[in-house]
């Protein structure tokens, strides 16, 4: 796959150098007149003299923090203003990562344009690439008078420099390399092209996020993109707040449909309050009738003869006290007189008595207090 996209590309790259020439598979490609052709370019190799080679170490491994810290230190490296930076991670070991950037020079950005985007190739990187097994350099003759080395390997560039001013000979690099016996080959003019297609299949085979600081994006580009989001962010926020106001009425809707609902049910809600208090109340008399029932007198017959004598009455009784087998009944009734003669018409009443005088509540009722003597089953009176 490699290969068919490399035999594919390699056609399509130029070559920017002292002349315009697309790449060759194995050598120097055709030489191009026109220089519109490399504004029409997305893939542009650069000739080492177009831009400023710069490396620096940075102790960090994780590459996110890493690419926040490349591109922060990006415009303090460039010596060009604007800042068109490229940039590559070269070795990464336990120590940190070595990243190496290339800043194309004014004239490269003024011949591109600021609309100008695609993929921007630094000559000395390919040729790294191209020197394959462990670390290995070479010396670039070129047609003009630029010439340099390059220590590199098959992971990439290690190192880059003019052979000019005091790097005048092999010896002096090797020493900037920190490898005496570094191994230089010599690269001639016709045979850079195909070095470079060889670089760029190597390129090819890394990581693709390898190849994101290398991507040149026109400046102009950038500002549209950016008034692009800008609208589309315009768009979301007025989209959310009309979903925000449709749902917030919606939710008001349904509670005053809640609310009016609970209105309508309010009579009936209250009309169960009102049976639920006098189940409080029924309950509570029944408990102070079992707790007020003394064991000497089983409860089922106190309850019975409650139920034969007063059963057909309107009775509220509010104390019932049992010692042994006396009873004494606190409480309200329409007729006390007729009450205590049921009482007394029982076969199980003895001695039933008021313990009082007979007084009317603010109802009419006659409150009573009576005690009799309560026998058991087989003990009732002849």
């Amino acid at each position: 796959m490699i290969e068919w996209i490399h035999r594919w590309l390699v056609p399509r790259v130029v070559h920017w150098d002292d002349e315009i020439r697309r790449l060759g598979l194995s050598g120097q490609g055709k030489r191009l007149d026109d220089t519109s052709v490399v504004r029409r370019s997305r893939l542009i190799v650069l000739g080492r003299h177009h831009y400023l080679e710069t490396s620096r170490h940075y102790p960090i491994v994780n590459r996110q923090d890493l690419l926040a810290a490349i591109h922060l230190d990006m415009a303090e490296l460039s010596p060009y203003p604007p800042t068109l930076g490229l940039y590559r991670v070269g070795l990464v070991d336990d120590e940190g990562s070595r990243v190496h950037f290339w800043f194309p020079k004014p004239e490269i950005q003024t011949t591109l344009g600021e609309e100008w985007s695609g993929w921007l190739l630094p000559e000395s990187l390919l040729l790294a690439l191209a020197l394959t097994g462990g670390g290995k350099g070479c010396l670039v003759k070129r047609t003009g008078d630029f010439p340099y080395y390059i220590h590199g390997s098959a992971q990439g560039m290690l190192l880059s420099h003019p052979a000019v001013g005091l790097v005048t000979g092999e010896g002096i690099f090797r020493h900037l390399a920190g490898c005496a016996d570094l191994p230089l080959t010599e690269i001639s003019p016709n045979a850079i092209g195909g070095q470079l297609s060889q670089g760029l299949r190597a390129l090819l085979a890394t990581p693709p996020r390898d190849l994101t600081g290398l991507w040149a994006g026109g400046r102009k580009e950038r500002e549209f993109d950016g008034a692009h989001y800008k609208r589309l962010l315009l768009v979301a926020t007025a989209a959310c707040g009309l979903y925000l106001a449709a749902g917030s009425a919606y939710l008001e809707q349904r509670r005053e449909a809640a609310q009016n609902a609970v209105t309508a049910q309010t009579p009936t809600l209250e009309r169960f309050a009102g049976i639920q208090r006098q189940w409080q109340d029924l309950h509570q008399r029944y408990t102070t009738l079992v707790q007020a029932v003394d064991e000497t007198v089983p409860r089922w017959q106190l309850m019975q003869l409650l139920g034969e004598t007063l059963g057909s009455m309107d009775v509220q009784l509010s104390f019932i006290r049992v010692n042994g087998n006396q009873v004494e009944l606190r409480g309200a009734t329409a007729s006390a007189s007729i009450l205590l003669s049921r009482l007394e018409s029982h076969p199980q009443v003895v001695e039933a008595r008021f313990m009082g005088a007979i007084k009317k509540d603010h109802d009419g009722q006659e409150k009573f207090s009576t005690r009799f003597n309560l026998l058991p089953k087989r003990q009732e009176a002849k």
